[in-house]
């Protein structure tokens, strides 16, 4: 197994180290660009390459597209002879014409990963099959992938298959040349360690761990470091339980990372770009993603961003600490719902948190279904620089089926985006245009974007707590009120001993309670106020008018003081009991003094047309 490192290129084995190059890998891939091929054709040409007869029977793999993903195979044959150095003919005729597409060729070394893989399980010391005590990443016999030659690339025809206990440590990169084009790229069985893998698979799947989604099945498997780039089919699963997982970084796929009933995995940082589903749970427990980065990704018609789709039981316990979505391209790539929790029947989607920044990201942002305790929080936006895609959020909230218990998402929406869609369900909440609505027996916003206006539904009540929160002071409406109406508040605050009082049309105003407002009248005429006491005081006769409008028992109070007397005047339909007297009605009817000093109270007993004397001293004159 050892191997002298004569050249510095990193080759040599150590114990528990075994390095693919002693086991007959080569590395000499090379990627070209701008390659071009014709439907029905066997001819390759590229201006950059530098074809000699020593390619002759080397794999090559011409792909469909340049980077995108396309429901296809790529083409992969060998190359039978060579024309120039910039052109050759392959083994087979190309099924498709691209002038600008890329390629890869080079020597299939998957004979010497196989045999290294081999070599290294034999050295894997734990015998049990289900023990979830076995060190994750620790222990395992390392297969080293070093960098190629002439810093070349290691070029794989058939699916890597790691068995259970062993690890791969590449600094070299890989590139899937399956002819099999739909198949994973890598299968790790459990209690695997992957780092510094950089990978290129295009069209296939990417990284699958663990025992196929058995319910149960230990995986017990770490990953440092991994790339992936160009997949089509899943990008990265976890089947079974138990992964610790440092720094993801995936381009394109269907699926961008499935958790297939598993469970037990923490995830540090993960960045998905142009995934159509970039994060699946399905029958998953015990995740957490410490930070999530999805850069556009969706498609047309596409499930969403973050999916919960469980089609036999619900997902729990899954926390999304912090994640940002963007469109950061201008191809449609619209993802929508962001988050979606998708119709699942009896089971439940239970203890999920979720903080996220969404831009851009195209249609809605969360679609609620059959979820009994989540507790979610998203900042939408549809902000657009100069590399943005036009993809605006149109709605935050869908609101769907199966929802139960408590459930609180909070939306911080700019303008232009719909709040919301469907029956609300409680603890929904967002921010908006500078103002917090609470919804659904809380706060209530009145279903125009922009409005001020809000609702405090169903009798709830309004809570001011004290300082430490342990005690409220609540608001709230009568059991039926017959009208609506408006209090307006009053502009300044009262001075000490002052009570809130209404002037009976809705205005508020500080006013002393128990002492009525007096007014001493030094002219010859005053419109009298309710709840108010005047002082005559004026040589000549002074005539005070009763009240327009007076609710049942509010008084007037007129003292003489001055020579003149006084005269208390009558509106229209307007009268003064007086005894067993009554004023005439109308502006003809009145009461008034006889001597200087004569005083009278007199008290409203019909709204606005008919007072009562309560109280009198003197001589007074009946008109």
């Amino acid at each position: 197994m050892a191997r002298t490192d004569t050249d510095g290129n990193n080759e040599s084995s150590s114990e528990g180290q075994f390095n693919v190059l002693d086991y007959g890998a080569v590395g000499d891939g090379i990627a070209l660009g701008s390659v071009s091929v014709t439907n029905g054709d066997a001819t390759l040409t590229c201006a950059s390459a530098s074809f000699t007869s020593a390619d002759i029977g080397k794999v090559i793999c011409v792909f469909y597209q340049n980077g995108g993903i396309d429901n296809r195979a790529d083409f992969v044959s060998t190359i039978a002879s060579i024309n120039s150095a910039t052109s050759i003919e392959m083994a087979g005729t190309c099924d498709f014409t691209n002038t600008d597409s890329n390629a890869v060729y080079g020597t299939s070394d998957s004979q010497a990963f196989e045999d290294a893989f081999t070599a290294a399980a034999t050295h894997f010391n734990y015998v049990t099959d289900t023990s979830p005590n076995i060190p994750i990443g620790g222990g395992q016999p390392i297969v080293f992938v070093p960098i190629g030659e002439n810093y070349g690339n290691y070029i794989l025809t058939e699916t890597l298959a790691m068995p259970r206990g062993t690890g791969i440590d590449a600094i070299g990169k890989l590139w899937n040349c399956n002819s099999t084009r739909g198949d994973d790229f890598i299968t790790a069985e459990d209690y695997n360690y992957i780092d510094k893998l950089t990978a290129y698979s295009m069209w296939g799947g990417g990284v699958r761990m663990g025992n196929n989604g058995t319910t149960g099945s230990q995986s017990h498997s770490y990953v440092g470091r991994l790339e992936l780039w160009n997949i089509t089919g899943t990008v990265l699963a976890f089947e079974g339980y138990g992964y610790t997982v440092d720094t993801l970084w995936l381009k394109n796929g269907d699926d961008g990372i499935f958790h297939n009933k598993g469970a037990d995995v923490t995830v540090n940082t993960a960045f998905l770009i142009g995934c159509y589903t970039p994060l699946k749970f399905d029958q998953s427990n015990q995740i957490t993603y410490n930070s999530l980065f999805l850069d556009s990704c969706g498609g047309t018609g596409t499930e969403g961003g973050i999916v919960f789709d469980n089609t036999t039981g619900g997902s729990s316990n899954i926390t999304i600490k912090d994640f940002q979505a963007f469109t950061f391209e201008t191809v449609s790539r619209v993802c929508t719902p962001m988050v979606n929790f998708m119709n699942n029947g009896s089971s439940k989607y239970s203890t999920i948190t979720i903080r996220g920044h969404v831009n851009n990201s195209g249609g809605s942002l969360i679609a609620m279904n059959d979820c009994q305790e989540i507790d979610v929080r998203i900042n939408g936006s549809n902000y657009i620089n100069t590399y943005d895609a036009n993809l605006p959020i149109t709605t935050g909230m869908e609101f769907g089926s199966g929802n139960s218990g408590f459930c609180r998402v909070h939306l911080n929406l700019t303008s232009g985006i719909t709040p919301y869609t469907g029956t609300v369900y409680n603890g929904f909440s967002y921010y908006q245009g500078g103002i917090e609505y609470r919804m659904n027996g809380y706060v209530a916003e009145d279903n125009t974007v922009g409005s001020e206006n809000t609702r405090i539904l169903a009798r709830r009540t309004h809570r001011y707590y004290d300082a430490d929160s342990s005690n409220y002071i609540g608001l709230r409406a009568q059991t039926n009120v017959t009208a609506n109406f408006t209090f307006d508040l009053p502009a300044a605050d009262g001075t000490s001993g002052q009570a809130l009082v209404t002037n009976g049309s809705g205005i508020l105003s500080f006013a002393t309670v128990g002492s009525p407002t007096t007014t001493e009248i030094t002219g010859t005429t005053q419109q009298m106020a309710v709840n108010s006491v005047y002082i005559a005081n004026n040589a000549g006769l002074v005539t005070a008018t009763l009240p327009d409008t007076a609710a049942v028992g509010d008084t007037v109070e007129v003292i003489g003081k001055g020579a003149g007397g006084w005269l208390i005047a009558q509106n229209a339909s307007e009268s003064i009991n007086f005894g067993n007297a009554t004023t005439t009605v109308g502006a003809g009817g009145s009461l008034a003094s006889t001597h200087r000093y004569d005083c009278i109270k007199l008290r409203c007993t019909v709204a606005n047309t008919t007072w009562t004397k309560t109280n009198v001293e003197g001589n007074i004159t009946i008109v």
